[in-house]
């Protein structure tokens, strides 16, 4: 992932170090309380990379994502064992919501789910006797319901750099697109109801197709936001934002970056040397 006060991309994960118990024990796995507090339907995606999957133990993983109700009222993680055992309770009473399995992401892989909100679920990523269980990222989308006052401050640690989804306009559209656009409606007044949001997804896709052979650039962009497609357009498009963000935070904090790059530079010729070491 990438991260703004840095200024490039690093590996990151949450890890529940099952490597130090038996294969066959079941757990620790990784769990969460997710909570959605507002109106509306949410898209809720989660990002595996296998980093070192391609040889030894860490090869063996298979994990079961598993999304429940969540009925009580946490304010607080500071009592662990008691949310653990809670956790644990509510799945031994309910069936899962929703589940999807997680394999062969050596090259990563995507997970999505849809939520709807105010609401708070559990969800447990279940290691399935694997090596360990590991996860790079949660991430909550907007789908339907009023813009939330988080999402009109931008994303954070970007100093102002604004990187939303794109509009696009109804304007000189030729006759294959209206269709798209039928469709398109369709799909939006499907998005309060969780169960047919992903029953459009190939109608949506084949909007995309027309909109790119039409060069309806604006509307093509908008679905392949829509689609998670990633393109060269928006894998460039991305990286000059991060710059911006990253050129904004050195006007705003050039002590910051310079002690960064001092950082890296030492890192790079084996100079660097923890602090911690001289507690050792």
């Amino acid at each position: 992932m990438r991260t703004p006060w840095d200024g490039y991309r690093r590996q990151a994960e949450w890890d529940d170090h099952g490597e130090t118990y038996p294969l066959v024990m079941d757990g620790p796995d990784l769990w969460y309380l997710l909570e959605i507090r507002h109106e509306g339907v949410f898209k809720l995606g989660m990002y595996f990379l296998n980093k070192d999957g391609q040889d030894g133990n860490n090869r063996l993983r298979d994990y079961m994502i598993e999304i429940y109700p969540a009925s009580l009222n946490w304010t607080s993680f500071d009592d662990v064992p008691q949310f653990a055992h809670d956790a644990e309770s509510q799945v031994s009473k309910n069936p899962p919501l929703a589940k999807n399995r997680v394999l062969d992401f050596w090259g990563g892989v995507h997970k999505q789910f849809v939520v709807k909100g105010p609401s708070k679920y559990y969800v447990k990523i279940d290691r399935n006797y694997s090596f360990n269980t590991i996860a790079s990222l949660v991430a909550i989308d907007r789908m339907s319901g009023s813009i939330t006052e988080d999402e009109k401050r931008g994303l954070p640690l970007m100093f102002g750099i604004r990187y939303n989804a794109p509009n696009y306009m109804c304007d000189h559209l030729s006759e294959r697109i209206q269709p798209a656009l039928e469709i398109i409606e369709k799909y939006d007044k499907c998005l309060t109801n969780t169960k047919m949001f992903f029953t459009l997804r190939k109608d949506i896709l084949n909007c995309f197709r027309v909109a790119s052979e039409e060069n309806f650039d604006s509307m093509s962009k908008n679905l392949s936001w829509l689609l998670c497609l990633w393109r060269d357009g928006e894998r460039a498009e991305f990286t000059s934002t991060m710059h911006q963000a990253w050129g904004r935070l050195a006007e705003t904090n050039p002590d910051y970056v310079r002690l960064q790059q001092l950082f890296l530079r030492q890192v790079r010729e084996g100079t660097w040397k923890s602090p911690w070491e001289n507690l050792r």
